[in-house]
C-alpha cells in the first residue's frame, strides 16, 4: 500500500477520478490502510494461496467502517474463507456511506464458532457483515459460496443493513444460515431499497426468521422486481420471499418457487411471507409446497407450477416482461439484467 502513495501516477490516487488500483490479494487486504479510499479492480483475485498464511480480516469496523468506493471491474474475487470465526464475516465487516459494484464473490466461506448471542453489531454477509447506513450496492454476483453462524443476522450479500440502504441487481447462490437468514440480506432495521435481485441454494435459520430474499424486515422500504427459487428451512416465521416483516412493508411483482418448511407453524410459514404486509403482483408456488394454506399468511394466492412457468400468468398481474423480465418454456421468469 505504501508503494501506491510513493508512487500515485502509475497505481492511483484514492479519488473517483484515479482510485488506487488493485492487483494482488495483499492490496486487496490492504483497503483497510485507507477507509476512505476508492479501489478498483485490476485483475480477477485468488485468495486461495493468500489465505494459508494469514488470516482474514474483514475490511472495516462497526466503529470504523468502510466510507469508499470499490469498483469491481468486472472482476471476480475468488476463495476468500475465514473458518472457525470468532468475528463478524463478510469482505467488509462494516460500511457506511460506501458503493460497491460490478463485482464476483465466487467460491467464498465463512463458518463462525459463536456459542452464544453476539453484540447487535454483529452479522456476517459475502459482502459486509454490517451495514451503518446510506450504501448502494448494485450489479454483484455471489458464486458457490456459504456463509454459516449459529446467533448471527446473516445475509448472501449483507448481514444486516440499515437506513437508506439501496441494493439492486444482486444474484446470489449460496447456502446462507444463521439467527435470522436471509439470500439478500439477514436483517433490515429502517428503510431500505431491495430491487431486481435474486437468490438460489438454501436458506436456514436456527432460531428466528428466515426468507428467500430477507430474513427480518422492520421497517417500510421499496422491495420489487425479486425473486428466490432457495429452499427455506426453519423453526418458524419462514417465508419465500421474507421472513418477518412490520406491516407497512410493500412487496410488489416478486415470487418465490423454492420450498418452505417451518417446524413449528404458529410463527407463521407463507409460500411468500411469514405474517400479513401490503403487497401486489406477487407468486408463490403452491405445487411445490402443497402442504402451505392457500392463500398463505401473508394473504397471498398460490400458484401452480405450470402456470407461474408462463408469461401470461405474470402479464396478468402488470409484469414487465419489455424491460425487467424475460422466460424461457417451462421455466420460471428470470431477469433480463442476470448474467
Amino acid at each position: 500500500f505504501g508503494r501506491w502513495i510513493g508512487d500515485p501516477t502509475l497505481d492511483g490516487k484514492g479519488v473517483l477520478v484515479d482510485p488506487y488500483k488493485i492487483h494482488t490479494p495483499q492490496q486487496l487486504y490492504d483497503m483497510r490502510n485507507d477507509l476512505a479510499g476508492n479501489y478498483k479492480l485490476m485483475r480477477d483475485i485468488d485468495m486461495s494461496t493468500w489465505k494459508t498464511r494469514l488470516t482474514w480480516t474483514p475490511i472495516g469496523t462497526y466503529n470504523a467502517p468502510f466510507i469508499g468506493t470499490l469498483d469491481g471491474n468486472g472482476k471476480v474475487i475468488s476463495n476468500l474463507a475465514v473458518d472457525n470465526a470468532t468475528t463478524v464475516g463478510g469482505l467488509f465487516g462494516a460500511i457506511q456511506h460506501a458503493e460497491i459494484y460490478d463485482l464476483t464473490m465466487d467460491n467464498y466461506s465463512y463458518k463462525s464458532t459463536y456459542t452464544t448471542s453476539p453484540p447487535y453489531s454483529y452479522g456476517a454477509g459475502v459482502i459486509a457483515a454490517a451495514s451503518r447506513g446510506n450504501c448502494y450496492l448494485h450489479d454483484i454476483t455471489i458464486t458457490n459460496s456459504a456463509v454459516r453462524s449459529i446467533y448471527a443476522s446473516v445475509g448472501g450479500v449483507i448481514g444486516w443493513a440499515n437506513t437508506g440502504d439501496v441494493l439492486r441487481r444482486c444474484y446470489v447462490t449460496a447456502t446462507v444460515e444463521g439467527s435470522l437468514a436471509g439470500g439478500i440480506i439477514g436483517s433490515i432495521y429502517e428503510a431500505a431499497e431491495v430491487e431486481m435481485c435474486s437468490v438460489r441454494g438454501t436458506i436456514k435459520s436456527s432460531e428466528v426468521a428466515a426468507g428467500g430474499i430477507v430474513g427480518l424486515w422492520l421497517e417500510n422500504g421499496v422491495f420489487r422486481n425479486n425473486y428466490s427459487q432457495a429452499d427455506i428451512t426453519g423453526a418458524g416465521h419462514c417465508g419465500g420471499i421474507v421472513g418477518i416483516c412490520s406491516n407497512t412493508f410493500t412487496c410488489m411483482n416478486s415470487y418465490a418457487a423454492g420450498t418452505i418448511n417451518g417446524t413449528i407453524a404458529s410463527y407463521g410459514i407463507g409460500g411468500l411471507m411469514a405474517n400479513s404486509a401490503n403487497y401486489g403482483g406477487n407468486l408463490w408456488d403452491k405445487t411445490v409446497n402443497s402442504g402451505l394454506a392457500d392463500p398463505d399468511v401473508s394473504g397471498t394466492i398460490g400458484y401452480t407450477t405450470a402456470a407461474m412457468q408462463t408469461e401470461s400468468t405474470y402479464t396478468t398481474l402488470g409484469w414487465n416482461f419489455a424491460d425487467t423480465w424475460k422466460i424461457s418454456a417451462d421455466e420460471y421468469p428470470k431477469l433480463k439484467t442476470e448474467t
